[in-house]
Order: structure tokens, then sequence, then C-alpha cells
């Protein structure tokens, strides 16, 4: 407000100069001479009185500008090198799996490579446990044999009896010569990597010998006499009872060596 009213001070003042006392009227004739007079005048004037404002403003506007084109260069530049740090790291992140890939390739083949050897090992000793029982079955059930009569006359005499105890004894047999033969052939299901996984055959032909014999051993005595062939399946169980003690110890490990197969290494 005060500034306000200091200019309508200075425009009273410039209006009393105006019209003061040495104020003339001047007429049209005398205008003219005037006007050629002040652009005489004007023209011989230095060159300082056309010395405008609005160059000032536009070189002011011109450093501005610098100054905007420095700040943005400066901008440019950071960002430039935050980006080349950024590429770098990421360049460094991605160089250490190409180091490390190598080695974790070798020692996951050297796993599988090893896994593959234990089960075989393994499945060689589960083969080896039941050709055992095969072969403890046989010469047991065959030393016993001539308690009922003569293989070779068994047609001839009709002996029910030692048919019944050879039928016993040829039943576990054949049994276990199948799962022989069932696990060494066996090759396993696929699994999710493409690869067979194997399965841990064999597992219940060992539990299914050594439960048997154990009650074969407790319920022999239970099973009649009469008639002759029911004697035959008593002496065979008998017999079959007496190896329970030689059979549990390996159907223990044959059982473990399945599991190991199947659960552990695979």
């Amino acid at each position: 407000m005060a500034k306000i009213k200091d200019r309508r001070k200075n425009l009273k003042n410039d209006t009393q100069d105006f019209f003061d006392d040495d104020f003339e009227v001047i007429y049209e004739d005398d205008l003219d001479d005037l006007l050629k007079n002040s652009f005489i005048e004007d023209d011989y004037e230095p060159d300082d009185y056309y010395y405008d404002d609005e160059f000032d403003d536009d070189y002011d506007i011109d450093d501005d500008d610098d100054i905007d084109d420095d700040d943005y260069d400066n901008r440019r530049n950071n960002s430039k090198s935050s980006k080349r740090k950024d590429s770098k790291k990421s360049k460094k992140k991605h160089s250490l799996p190409n180091v490390v890939s190598p080695a974790a390739k070798a020692a996951k083949t050297g796993t599988r490579l090893i896994f593959k050897i234990l089960n075989m090992i393994l499945k060689a000793a589960t083969l080896i446990l039941i050709a055992v029982i095969i072969c403890l079955l046989a010469s047991t059930f065959g030393k016993n044999c001539s308690t009922y009569g003569n293989p070779l006359l068994i047609t001839e005499e009709k002996n029910y009896i030692l048919m019944a105890y050879l039928g016993t004894a040829g039943v576990l047999i054949f049994y276990e010569v199948i799962t022989f033969f069932w696990v060494l052939m066996g090759r396993g299901k696929q699994g999710h990597n493409g690869q067979n996984q194997d399965t841990g055959r064999g597992l219940f032909s060992f539990l299914f010998i050594g439960v048997t014999s154990i009650l074969s051993a407790i319920l022999y005595s239970l099973i009649p006499v009469s008639p002759e062939a029911l004697e035959g399946l008593q002496g065979g169980l008998m017999v079959y009872g007496s190896l329970c003690q030689k059979l549990l110890p390996i159907c223990i490990a044959g059982a473990i060596s399945c599991l190991v197969r199947r659960f552990v290494i695979r």
C-alpha cells in the first residue's frame, strides 16, 4: 500500500512538471521542426542509449538455460554411472553360477555313480540271500526225505505222505526261485527325472519266509495225521519250522537291503 501511495504522488508531481511556468504551446509547423531536430540528435547519440533492458533479460535467461543444461548433463552422467555399476554387479552375479555349476554337476554325477554302485551291491546281496534260502530249503528237505520213503518209487508205491511232504518243499522252493529271477530281471519304475528307480523287490519274499517259518514251528503239531496227505504236510511244516532260527537272520538282512534300495538309494 505504501508503494502505491508513492506512485500516486510521483504521478502528480510529473503532471505538475509538464505544466509548469515555462510551458509553451507549440503549433504544427513548429512541431515538425522539433521532430526533425530530435531525429538528428538521436542519430548522433551513442549506442549506449539503445541499450535495452530486454537484452539483459535475454542474457539472464540464457544463463539459466546453461545452468539447466549443466544440471541435466550431471543427472545424465550420474544415471549412466549408476547403470554401469548395476551392470557390473549383474555381470558378477551371473558369472558366479558359471564357476560353480561345473563343480556342482561333477558332484551330482559322482553321487549318482556312488548310489548306482551301492544299489548294485545291495541288489546282489538280495539275490545272494534268496539263493541261500533256496539252498537251505532244498538241502534240509532233501535230507529228511528218506523218512517218508523213496522218491524214485513214489508213483509205484502211491506214497501220498511223501507226495505231500515234497509238495510242501516244492512250493517254498519254487516261490523263492521265482522271486530270485523277478529281482534279477526287475528294472524298477520310471521316476520324475526319467531314470529307473529301484522299488526294493524281494521284500515280501523275506517277510513271507521269516513269518511262515516261525508259524510253522508253532502250529505244525495242530495238523492231524490222517488222511495220509495231511501227515506228509505236517512233516514238511515241521522241517520248515526247524529252520526258523537259520532263516530269520537271513530274512532280516534281506528285508533291510530291500528297504535301503527302495527308500535310501534310488
